[in-house]
């Protein structure tokens, strides 16, 4: 529900917004059921949908969370606060590094000129121009890093990959852009975009051990850059950190509180460990601050829906369906919304919709038997329902005690 200013949401996610949905299932045919929310797990996925960090964190604005470890408290070792006053310098003389980490670094002369044109282009999506921008400062500067960080950073870009854990797995372009990472980060320590950079390409290798060692080093450096403590916290995230998460995003809400992915991201991170509402009022920040998000809505619905809240949250879903139609998750936990409000018909219709957008989403098709069970006449249909989610994946528990219960509503032994 989580990681819109500039074309890139966030530097880690190429594409507008992205948020975490978190899907709403049932446990049982007979009686209405209870909320029961989905943890939204970034791997793997307890719905029918895979909920990866493409779901979980978008940035829209580029998001950032610190959670320094307890040997951290103190900040940065005395050594590197000279450098670490330069290099936020450098990022504050650039607005766009509110989502992009500048490579200026440690530059001068046409070099630097070179690199603050290469974040510029980058920053647009204009990747192929930032990587010659970045080659040409290489050239100028071969001992520096910032020109190697950069021409990775804008390969990779290249590629359109979004933000999801593991997407690139396997990926030759990333692989490599890696392994130039690395020589970069050997090359200088202290150049704190070189870790964030690469503590990004590895969570896209779904090496999140790597990309927190990488990430928790960008935050030290970088304490006071919100993209770089939003991205620490996904990494987090992604090693199973929640709670640490909670502080990170935290602080990135605190660092640009007037971006509304800052606290929706927070909000999802709150989910997650159980504290509902604490993330509703972060939710319902990011959604007076982005109206026409439908993911804002949406996220905010599924927490109200969590919390009980079932009238707001059918107004808010529904809101979220208005700004898009086309999202399956946002379909199903309307019905889910609607069948807990016995507006069985309306449920009905919202599920069929979202397997209609989505096949797969298990979660919709047991929503879906669980409503049509109620009814002795459409109870062959609720089976076949769950047939289906067997079929989809035969290890998922929920399939088998809805057939369970939907046998003794049969009379079945």
């Amino acid at each position: 529900m989580i990681f819109k200013p500039t074309p890139m949401r966030s530097s880690f996610a190429m594409n507008r917004t992205v948020a975490v949905t978190i899907a709403l299932v049932v446990a049982g045919c007979g009686a209405p059921p209870s909320p029961e929310p989905v943890r939204p797990a970034p791997l793997p996925s307890a719905t029918a949908t895979r909920n990866t960090l493409s779901e979980l964190f978008a940035p829209r604005e580029g998001e950032a969370a610190i959670v320094p470890k307890p040997a951290d408290a103190q900040g940065p070792p005395r050594e590197v606060e000279a450098k670490q006053v330069e290099a936020e310098k450098a990022v504050a003389a650039e607005p766009s590094t509110r989502t992009v980490v500048s490579l200026v670094q440690g530059l001068d002369g046409e070099a630097e000129s070179l690199v603050r044109q290469g974040d510029r282009a980058y920053g647009e999506t204009r990747y192929a121009d930032a990587e010659k921008l970045y080659g040409k400062a290489r050239l100028l500067a071969p001992k520096h890093a910032a020109g190697a960080v950069g021409q990775a950073r804008a390969r990779i870009g290249k590629l359109g990959l979004g933000l999801e854990l593991g997407i690139a797995k396997g990926n030759p372009i990333v692989k490599t852009q890696i392994a130039e990472l690395r020589r970069a980060v050997r090359l200088s320590d202290e150049f704190a975009p070189g870790h964030y950079e690469l503590g990004r390409a590895l969570l896209l290798v779904d090496d999140a051990a790597g990309a927190l060692s990488s990430l928790e080093r960008a935050s030290q450096l970088l304490p006071q850059h919100p993209e770089v403590q939003s991205t620490y916290g996904v990494a987090l995230i992604a090693s199973g950190k929640s709670d640490l998460s909670v502080v990170a995003f935290t602080k990135a809400r605190d660092l640009d509180s007037a971006v509304a992915s800052r606290h929706g991201n927070l909000a999802t991170a709150l989910m997650m460990m159980g504290r509902t509402k604490e993330a509703i009022v972060e939710y319902e920040s990011a959604v007076r601050l982005a109206e026409g998000d439908a993911r804002a809505h949406s996220d905010y619905g599924t927490a109200l829906l969590a919390s009980g809240d079932l009238e707001r949250a059918t107004k808010e879903l529904q809101r979220a369906l208005v700004l898009d139609p086309g999202r399956a998750a946002i379909h199903s936990n309307l019905g889910y919304a609607l069948a807990l409000r016995s507006k069985n018909a309306e449920a009905i219709v919202e599920y069929r919709d979202a397997i209609r957008l989505d096949g797969k989403l298990i979660s919709a098709w047991i929503n879906l038997a669980t409503v049509l069970a109620r009814d002795p006449a459409t109870r062959g249909e609720a089976r076949a329902a769950l047939e289906k989610a067997k079929s989809l994946d035969p290890t998922d528990p929920r399939v088998k005690v809805n057939l369970q219960e939907l046998d003794q509503l049969d009379g079945k032994k």
